[in-house]
């Protein structure tokens, strides 16, 4: 199980519960048998697992769980995704937007400056933009390892809210999918 709470695990897989069952056992779940201290909030088919603020850390995660009637087969399609909270997930993103912006601006400009026989300080700004990528890479591998044990959390809290190994169940279903594929 360890690989697969690599970053932002994904799995998803059909259940006979009904949307209002699926809600109400994770509530219930989170009101009676809660030593984790998991928050659950609900907006139109969409579930947001967190942790309290005063457990929380900048690397806790939280789970997303998206329900949807399936077409083919009229059950409910169960969706889930651990991942760093949105706050932490937007700043990542735009720390390497504006570096790899910053690479590319120093790349221009030192090709330029090379290209006209002028000192190319311009690549300096895409090796200091490159050390601080791979700084900022691996930050993000330390907050998923810190955040490993929570995840774990997360995952049992739904598995013992529904009832089954959600991970078992998602790759038994996208098998048998396979098989009917091919």
């Amino acid at each position: 199980m360890s690989n697969k709470l690599a970053f932002r695990p994904r799995f998803r897989f059909l259940t006979p519960l009904s949307m209002e069952q699926i809600v109400d056992r994770i509530n219930a779940r989170a009101d009676n048998d809660n030593p984790e201290g998991i928050i659950v909030k609900y907006v139109h088919n969409h579930l947001i697992l967190d942790f309290p603020t005063y457990s929380k850390k900048f690397w806790s995660p939280q789970m997303d769980v998206n329900l949807e009637i399936d077409e083919e087969t009229q059950q409910v399609r169960v969706r889930c995704m651990i991942g760093p909270s949105s706050t932490v997930w937007t700043m990542f993103m735009f720390l390497y937007g504006l570096l790899g912006f910053a690479a590319l601006i120093g790349i221009v400009m030192g090709t330029s400056q090379w290209s006209m026989d002028n000192t190319p300080w311009g690549l300096w700004t895409f090796s200091v933009a490159a050390i601080l990528g791979g700084i900022l890479r691996l930050a993000s591998l330390e907050g998923q390892r810190l955040s490993r044990d929570e995840m774990r959390l997360m995952k049992q809290f739904l598995d013992q809210a529904l009832g089954c190994d959600c991970f078992q169940l998602s790759e038994q279903q996208r098998e048998a999918e396979e098989q009917l594929n091919v």
